[in-house]
């Protein structure tokens, strides 16, 4: 139970290794069809912004590049 006795549920979609990119198909694939009314992202600045971007990653065909 939240505070004030209101009922949540917790659903994690959370892959290890996977970037913002990865995890905008996740959500448009899987997650989104749950309606959730809150949604966190976690970004770590070390490599996802690298992840997004072609020229930055070094690799033409990784989902989210741009």
């Amino acid at each position: 139970m939240a505070p004030g006795g209101c009922r949540v549920e917790v659903l994690n979609f959370g892959m290890s290794g996977f970037g913002t990119g990865q995890e905008l198909l996740v959500w448009r694939q899987l997650a989104s069809q749950f309606q959730p009314d809150l949604v966190l992202l976690a970004v770590l600045t070390g490599n996802d912004i690298a992840d997004n971007s072609r020229s930055l990653r070094g690799s033409p065909i990784f989902p989210g590049s741009s």
